[in-house]
């Protein structure tokens, strides 16, 4: 985020907020880095470097990597530095055209990076390419309904041994200042979308770490690891890590 970036004013979010998923995302864009929706660039580099501690890349084909949801592109330029080519991929034009520019003009290793438009609904990955798949800040925008199609093209899109990891939340105590702060926005959102004809999806309540965990636990060619998010001052996030165990193991699996 530039120092001179400001975030959007409050005509701005009402206008967003009104408008479609992938509209209000086009709109949000150009000052998305300055909202809290945001995941911090010190969470995604601390997380990419404790991924390559417990599982380092040790396969000598191409490095490669994808980034889905990848908004403006804040995991996918980190992701470049090491890998040689990122395909990053998102459902909003103006977040793609963001982080198009925004890799162009801040990063040395932008021709690494691909950007594409897709819909996590309905994605289609290469199979076996990939050795580290992210996502981060996504999950309140990944519905139910299509979640565990998602997982299978994501497990399907990593080599063995490759990993895919993202942040998730543990769930709240029930009553607790998170709690209702969840429960109310996600209750609001809902009653949006019955009133208004294109609906915005975002909840809270999904992001849970142990329903995205149990996404992974029912495929048996990964194995699936929790840490806190290291360096975050907020205790209930965690590192989700999934590796594809080496074809040897998914056999005996």
């Amino acid at each position: 985020m530039t120092a001179s970036m400001r975030g959007p004013s409050t005509m701005e979010l009402f206008i967003q907020a009104t408008s479609s998923t992938k509209q209000g995302y086009n709109l949000l864009a150009p000052r998305f880095d300055a909202t809290p929706y945001a995941t911090p660039e010190s969470f995604i580099a601390r997380a990419l470097q404790r991924a390559q501690m417990r599982f380092p890349i040790r396969d000598l084909g191409p490095r490669w990597a994808a980034d889905l949801a990848c908004g403006t592109g804040q995991a996918t330029r980190q992701l470049a530095t090491s890998f040689e080519r990122v395909d990053a991929y998102d459902f909003s034009p103006g977040m793609l055209q963001q982080a198009s520019e925004l890799t162009e003009r801040l990063s040395q290793f932008s021709s690494n990076c691909h950007f594409t438009e897709a819909d996590l609904a309905n994605i289609l990955m290469p199979n076996s390419v990939y050795q580290r798949v992210v996502t981060f800040g996504a999950w309140g925008h990944i519905m139910p309904a299509w979640r565990q199609r998602l997982v299978r093209q994501i497990v399907d899109s990593l080599r063995p041994s490759g990993v895919f990891l993202t942040i998730t939340a543990d769930s709240t105590v029930v009553a607790s200042r998170r709690w209702w702060y969840s429960a109310v926005f996600d209750a609001a959102m809902h009653l949006r979308n019955l009133v208004l004809s294109e609906p915005f999806h975002m909840y809270y309540r999904i992001n849970d770490t142990l329903q995205v965990k149990q996404l992974f636990d029912v495929d048996p060619r990964v194995e699936v690891t929790l840490e806190p998010v290291p360096g975050s001052p907020h205790a209930e996030l965690t590192l989700l890590m999934v590796q594809k165990r080496p074809l040897d193991q998914t056999r005996r699996a």
